[in-house]
């Protein structure tokens, strides 16, 4: 293997970004970091130098998605499927690595504040500006309502899962506090709108903002759902893109 291998920036991150949410979502390194990684790094410098020659991108990124699967995520460590995915998002006892990863994946995506519209900074050290994971069906709320929805009496953890969470400043996280979403978006004279930007990063289309507005709230089906949007582009995250 050549020691001066170059290979395009764009493959290093296509290839780096679908090893980094594959691992980091199966749990690859919650034990042995130091020997995996190092022998990782080996493999994916040899696959790249191995298919330095290709028909199509769209071909090399096959290619690559099945060494993958062949040589790294096999067996226990195989790339979680949208219905694995789906159930994580659903759960309130991530931890660890993996939590942290798919808050990354809510920070990066949610560029504009769902209350009011303005753009979250991640890096501000204003206190009323500072991004916080608010829950869209607030603690109190749930607690409050858990007698009438089975969801809440199954699981109460469910009510701190990612597909229960949404980026907003500090100011807007405490307009919201315990209302009820609906209340809340009322009070708040938010309408949907499919070309704001805010809703679609924020995985709430029109579907899902009817079911946050109507009469009679339906937080499983709305978290549900919500899930799966979510969960769609997390296993394409996965994946080398061709």
């Amino acid at each position: 293997m050549p020691a001066d291998a170059t290979f395009p920036i764009d493959h290093l991150n296509r290839l780096f970004r679908a090893f980094f949410w594959s691992n980091v979502l199966v749990g690859r390194y919650d034990q042995g970091f130091l020997s995996l990684f190092a022998a990782d790094l080996k493999e994916l410098r040899a696959l790249l130098l191995n298919h330095r020659q290709y028909a199509s991108q769209s071909e090399w990124a096959r290619t690559l998605n099945a060494q993958l699967d062949a040589k790294i995520f096999s067996g226990e460590t195989a790339r979680l499927s949208e219905d694995a995915l789906t159930e994580l998002l659903k759960s309130g006892e991530v931890r660890g690595a993996r939590r942290q990863a798919i808050t990354l994946f809510l920070l990066s995506r949610a560029k504009l504040d769902l209350v009011t519209g303005k753009p979250l900074d991640l890096q501000t050290e204003d206190r009323e500006r500072k991004v916080q994971l608010h829950h869209i069906f607030p603690k109190q709320w749930c607690v409050d309502n858990r007698s009438g929805h089975e969801v809440l009496k199954q699981d109460e953890q469910v009510v701190d899962s990612f597909a229960n969470l949404v980026p907003l400043a500090a100011e807007s996280n405490n307009r919201w506090k315990s209302k009820a979403p609906a209340t809340a978006l009322q009070n708040f004279g938010i309408k949907y709108d499919a070309n704001d930007p805010r809703f679609s990063n924020s995985f709430i289309d029109e579907k899902l903002f009817a079911k946050l507005t109507h009469a009679k709230p339906d937080p499983e089906s709305f978290w549900e759902d919500r899930a799966r949007q979510m969960a769609k582009v997390l296993h394409d995250l996965q994946y080398v893109s061709g």
